[in-house]
């Protein structure tokens, strides 16, 4: 299917991922999430809206994988969200 909507700084996204090879729970959370973007992208399995900045998304989480506090809350089953569903 062809994506009428583009993936943009794909190699700056790359080089992000590479930035954190030294912390293997953030590079591994990392690396999951870049792989599903990806494989929903070229999959066609779900169209992008617009055109989707990748490294913005990878820094965005880098920066919430970072944080092995939060991660260990959320993997305890503490409800982090700031509004509930009803809101």
């Amino acid at each position: 299917m062809n994506q009428q909507f583009e993936l943009l700084r794909q190699e700056e996204a790359k080089l992000c991922l590479s930035s954190v090879d030294s912390d293997l729970v953030v590079s591994q959370l990392m690396n999951l999430a870049y792989f599903h973007v990806v494989k929903l992208y070229t999959s066609g399995e779900k169209l992008l809206a617009c055109d989707s900045d990748l490294c913005f998304f990878m820094e965005v989480m880098k920066e919430v994988f970072s944080d092995k506090t939060t991660i260990k809350r959320i993997l305890d089953g503490e409800d982090l969200r700031w509004w509930s569903d009803d809101e």
